[in-house]
């Protein structure tokens, strides 16, 4: 189920129903947890949500806040979420969804654990992380990397297809390729 994270620098009790009322408009919630300086939405859809809805409220209660979009499928548990987010130091209202809370957690020392979550049943499967690798390290260039792996070019697309089928990350899209080549140099 997807959901939304928002937080504040502050207690967030006393914006609760002005968040609800403006995020409902817009937003089927089908469950709501608060906590200290946060809450949770679970919702229905993921689409109907903006980083513009979110900026907006921000303006309205004149408060920073820190949101982060699941996708519609989350690749993250939530409690790995919030785990990041206590590492990433809250300046201004920022929208974040799983590429751009991956490119700020990658400011931090990546261990093991995150690219066991990242690459998920990839992370031991030594031969794709090698293609991976050198197709990122041949500029995205399939034709160059298929000749440095010996491989014919078909043979390499498939593999990329394999990969993106199986983390959900394309490595022909240049924020994932920057993601997956950060985990995997």
């Amino acid at each position: 189920m997807p959901f939304i994270i928002i937080e504040t620098k502050t207690e967030i009790k006393p914006y609760r129903f002005v968040i609800l009322d403006i995020l409902s408009k817009n937003l089927n919630i089908l469950k709501v947890e608060d906590y200290e300086t946060k809450m949770v939405l679970y919702i229905e859809e993921i689409s109907k949500a903006s980083e513009d809805l979110f900026l907006g409220l921000a303006s309205e209660l004149y408060a920073d806040l820190r949101v982060y979009l699941s996708d519609q499928e989350p690749k993250f548990p939530i409690d790995k979420v919030e785990v990041w987010f206590k590492l990433i130091p809250f300046m201004n209202t920022v929208v974040y969804d799983d590429q751009l809370i991956l490119m700020k957690r990658l400011d931090f020392p990546v261990n093991n654990e995150l690219k066991k979550i990242v690459l998920k049943t990839i992370y031991e499967d030594t031969e794709l992380l090698h293609t991976i690798k050198v197709y990122l390290e041949s500029n995205q260039n399939t034709s160059k990397a298929s000749i440095k792996l010996y491989l014919h070019r078909n043979t390499l697309i498939q593999r990329l297809d394999k990969f993106y089928a199986r983390t959900g990350f394309d490595c022909r899209n240049f924020k994932d390729a920057y993601i997956i080549y950060s985990l995997i140099k």
